[in-house]
């Protein structure tokens, strides 16, 4: 799965390659591009020779260009030239030596003419043959041709044609046989893969769409990009698009059309262009290309009464004019469909005296006229597709007299299509469909035996079972409210797969508390229904602790009381009456260390404190107990040097603790 990122570098089948140059030919080899190769055909027939022009520039944006002739017997360079926007025209003095002064190849360096105001000029090279002043002389007025003369002439001028082996920015062209053929020089150019998000209000789309390879959703500008991925290249070479691509939280909704995805490289529409197409009685439209593939915006401009002395015919400047339309983006080929998102409205119109020509009545507008401007709403017009500028006097908006407004003539306007006559550039374009994710909200209970549940008494943690381990597993620690619900914070989930997560207690302080070690597995699958939505199924299972069934997510703590002891022992004295507090005993632990130290009851009965178990101490428990002999003997005492063992066992049986 792929994150949503402006750009991205890996090329996911995204090729670049020069175009394959024909058998018995050579490209250049090295950093060095290739863009045409001429077979002088015609030429080499008639003088016995086998050469071929090959014409190469670096990969960036110079025009700067080496042309080559080649032998093609030998693959030698037998002449080289360098062509440059200042170099003219530059000749091989080979072919004039082969031809016998009949025929010169020469190359030349040609700005170009726009194809369209859209589009730059495009340099060229073009490629011909200057005829030797032998035979132009054959056709020199007053001169007669006998009919070798004729037939000489015939044979020269044949010689010029030539065939086009390679021709890189026109392909269609390769193979050709022509005289005086040309070649574009390429530009470098950033040929991209484009990801987008579509518009789930444009009417092409379709929700319930299964199939992406069906293309029917048309772009309408609003769709937004997800990501991109661009190489450079060169005009002409063959090219293979980025391939599909899977984003978090969204799908693909359509693919690229495959007329896009592979070919020939050609120069996209330059962004930011702008160029006016249409100019009259102080209107421009003016377009700018906001789309490499010729998508444009179109304004409507209107030059203002108060400004009329900035009023500037053919230029891009709108000083003093005032913008009255801007449309939305518009697809090559296409024109206005919806609502405009800039309309000026109402304009007003010069200052004039207006006389009913019925009546005779005179009304003054020392400071104009408001009129509207609006969409073309006449029958007969396409919805949205035209504007009407209204007349506003003084050739502003039609090319009518004063005299009209004056006689009250109302409707008097130009009407402008809003349009994009632009030839596409076709881009791949992949479109996907923001998938809304699904939620999931983890819970487990927890049920206590023994006392009432206190609102966040346990504690319980959930965490990520995370194959990546060099990514971070989520984790989140909760606990329970009074009611034994233990509920984990919503977990989102934007594509398609199967996520674990295990749920455990964190073991308390409470001594008097059994804690329950059960795991609860919780899996989440996440998968796609028939509308392409995404949904999820929970299922839980559980291991180890206290639990009691296979699918178990109730976690049981039992309070535990402790269990108490104590221990006994008679104390006897021979010869004379036992005394009150008279020997002492002391109750160690299997360490030897002191526990407790007591003395006798006048009755002999020697009694310790109870000693108490709880629920940690379940184990078997060591303890002696002994006389204490006095530093100072009693005279004809004999003391009791016995130890007593005692043995205690703490042991849970049915979650309750027994002492034995």
């Amino acid at each position: 799965m792929g994150k949503v990122t402006p750009e991205i570098r890996d090329a996911n089948g995204a090729t670049v390659r020069s175009q394959t140059v024909p058998a018995g030919y050579a490209a250049k080899e090295g950093d060095w591009y290739t863009y045409s190769i001429v077979d002088l055909e015609e030429f080499n027939k008639r003088y016995n020779t086998n050469y071929y022009s090959r014409s190469y520039k670096r990969f960036d944006d110079s025009t700067d260009t080496i042309v080559e002739l080649i032998d093609k017997t030998t693959g030698n360079v037998v002449e080289t030239r360098t062509i440059t926007a200042t170099s003219g025209v530059q000749k091989f003095t080979t072919t004039a030596t082969a031809s016998r002064g009949e025929l010169t190849y020469q190359v030349d360096y040609d700005k170009g003419t726009p194809a369209s105001k859209a589009e730059p000029a495009q340099p060229f090279l073009q490629y011909g043959y200057e005829v030797g002043a032998s035979i132009q002389a054959l056709v020199a007025p007053g001169h007669q041709l006998t009919p070798d003369e004729q037939k000489l002439y015939d044979a020269v001028y044949a010689a010029r044609t030539s065939r086009d082996i390679i021709n890189v920015v026109e392909p269609a062209y390769n193979g050709r046989t022509i005289t005086d053929t040309n070649s574009k020089i390429p530009a470098f150019v950033e040929k991209t893969t484009y990801y987008r998000v579509v518009d789930k209000n444009n009417a092409t789309f379709n929700a319930g769409k299964t199939d992406p390879a069906v293309q029917d959703y048309e772009p309408n500008g609003n769709e937004v990009d997800l990501a991109k991925y661009t190489t450079k290249a060169m005009e002409g070479q063959n090219f293979t698009a980025s391939g599909e691509r899977q984003f978090d939280g969204y799908k693909l909704y359509q693919k690229a059309d495959p007329d896009s995805t592979s070919g020939y490289v050609s120069r996209p529409y330059k962004v930011g262009t702008k160029f006016i197409d249409a100019e009259r009685a102080g209107i421009k439209r003016i377009k700018e290309i906001v789309d490499e593939d010729g998508t444009v915006v179109v304004r409507v401009y209107l030059l203002d009464p108060k400004q009329q002395s900035k009023r500037s015919d053919g230029s891009l400047s709108t000083d003093g004019y005032m913008l009255l339309a801007e449309t939305k983006p518009i697809k090559p080929g296409d024109y206005n469909k919806q609502e405009l998102a800039v309309k000026k409205t109402p304009l007003t119109t010069i200052p004039y005296t207006e006389t009913n020509p019925k009546t005779g009545a005179v009304t003054q507008y020392p400071n104009g006229k408001e009129v509207p401007f609006d969409f073309q709403k006449a029958a007969g017009y396409t919805p949205y597709k035209t504007v009407f500028v209204p007349f506003l006097g003084d050739n502003i908006g039609h090319l009518s007299p004063n005299a009209q407004l004056e006689r009250g003539v109302n409707g008097i306007g130009t009407n402008v299509d809003l349009l994009n006559s632009l030839t596409p550039y076709k881009q791949p374009v992949y479109y996907y469909v923001k998938q809304e994710p699904v939620e999931v909200t983890p819970e487990v209970e927890k049920q206590l035996e023994g006392r009432v549940l206190a609102n966040g008494e346990f504690t319980f943690k959930l965490k990520e079972v995370q194959p990546n381990k060099s990514l971070p597993a989520h984790e989140e620690t909760v606990t329970n409210k009074a009611d034994g619900k233990a509920t984990f914070s919503k977990l989102t989930f934007n594509k398609v797969g199967t996520y674990t997560y295990t749920i455990t207690e964190t073991p308390g302080s409470d001594a008097n508390v059994e804690y329950d070690a059960m795991t609860v597995t919780m899996t989440v699958k996440v998968t796609e229904n028939a509308q392409g939505d995404l949904q999820a199924t929970v299922k839980y299972s559980a291991e180890g602790g206290f639990k009691s069934s296979a699918d178990d997510k109730i976690f049981n703590n039992y309070v535990v009381a402790p269990v108490k002891t104590k221990f006994d022992f008679t104390k006897k004295l021979a010869g004379r009456e036992l005394k009150d507090g008279e020997f002492k005993f002391v109750l160690k632990d299997a360490n030897g260390q002191e526990v407790e130290t007591v003395t006798n009851k006048a009755d002999g009965t020697v009694t310790f404190t109870e000693l108490s178990f709880d629920n940690s101490k379940v184990g078997t428990h060591t303890y002696t107990v002994e006389e204490v002999v006095p530093a100072a003997k009693e005279a004809g005492m004999v003391y009791d040097t016995m130890k007593a063992t005692i043995t205690v066992e703490v042991a849970k049986w049915s979650h309750i603790n027994n002492c034995n």
